[in-house]
């Protein structure tokens, strides 16, 4: 018996195959080279360190594309970027995928971005073949994940989940001084600038 994904109920189930077909290499490809050019490096690689103006760049090109999922872009205070596409039941927790977009200085274009990129690609099929899941979906990329400028990494993703402060966070330093804490506020006066809202601020679980 074929499986079939059948969320909602009322509506007629979808099969799993024309999802996939939905899926398009060519636009993945496509993002991924248009992403590639913020920090491009002449040798083809990728220098778009954490918090600096590239990854702004890419931070505001990967909110661009909420309107055309029907998705919500939002960002908290630690910096992380969220498309949120609703669910037909609000109540469920959502189901997350996602990655970051910074690199390292000299990294290639599908580190880290390749997991943002395939995660939107996802959501873009979704939408072509007009599935409306029970639960929210969203699709998450995290500040300073790589931890190349500011090291640890996992900032985002540690501070979401209550592993780290947000206190001890902002107060990590590059190699030139510059705090996490001074870079995030930069970053994220740009995109207030352009109309992004805040998420509200709330860990999602304790540390061990």
């Amino acid at each position: 018996m074929t499986s079939r994904l059948n969320e909602p109920t009322d509506k007629p189930a979808i099969d799993p195959a024309t999802i996939a077909a939905a899926v398009s290499p060519e636009r993945l490809a496509n993002d991924l080279a248009n992403v590639a050019m913020m920090g491009g490096r002449s040798d083809g690689g990728v220098a778009r360190l954490a918090l600096d103006d590239n990854d702004t760049r890419a931070r505001l090109w990967l909110i661009e594309q909420a309107s055309a999922l029907g998705a919500k872009a939002s960002v908290d205070a630690i910096g992380n970027v969220f498309l949120d596409v609703p669910g037909s039941d609000p109540t469920l927790e959502p189901v997350v995928t996602g990655s970051h977009l910074d690199s390292q200085p000299a990294g290639g274009k599908y580190d880290g971005a390749l997991g943002v990129l395939a995660g939107l690609e996802a959501l873009r099929a979704l939408k072509q073949v007009g599935f409306t899941p029970s639960r929210p979906l969203s699709l998450v990329s995290w500040t300073n994940e790589e931890g190349a400028r500011f090291s640890p990494g996992t900032s985002g993703s540690a501070v979401f989940c209550g592993v780290r402060s947000m206190e001890e966070t902002r107060q990590i330093e590059d190699s030139d001084g510059v705090s996490l804490g001074s870079a995030l506020d930069t970053c994220l006066a740009e995109l207030d600038a352009a109309g992004v809202p805040r998420r509200p601020w709330r860990p999602r679980c304790m540390p061990f």
